[in-house]
């Protein structure tokens, strides 16, 4: 499954950005990227940026779900960390999955 996010106001969440100009981020602390777009190929997110540094291959391929998310905040990181979080509460207290 491919899957393309557009228009999204994205949060990096990332204070040690290497290439901020070159992605649109206006506040260093946050990584925020005030119109981005998210790419995902199966499962697994492939290219982040600012819509301006889009490939133009990516709107026009066959196949990917586009979802305009215009007027929306997408923080990718946060799922990272509510597995990482989960996770470690599951090992820590002995619980199981059902």
């Amino acid at each position: 499954m491919k899957a393309l996010i557009t228009n999204a106001a994205l949060t990096l969440l990332d204070d040690d950005l290497s290439n901020e100009v070159a992605k649109d981020v206006i506040d260093e602390g946050y990584g925020l990227v005030p119109e981005g777009y998210l790419f995902i190929e199966d499962g697994v997110i492939s290219a982040v940026g600012a819509m301006s540094s889009m490939p133009e291959h990516l709107l026009s391929a066959a196949g990917i779900t586009q979802i305009d998310a215009a007027g929306k905040l997408l923080t990718p990181v946060l799922s990272i960390v509510t597995r990482m979080l989960f996770m470690a509460a599951i090992a820590r207290w002995n619980l199981s999955c059902v």
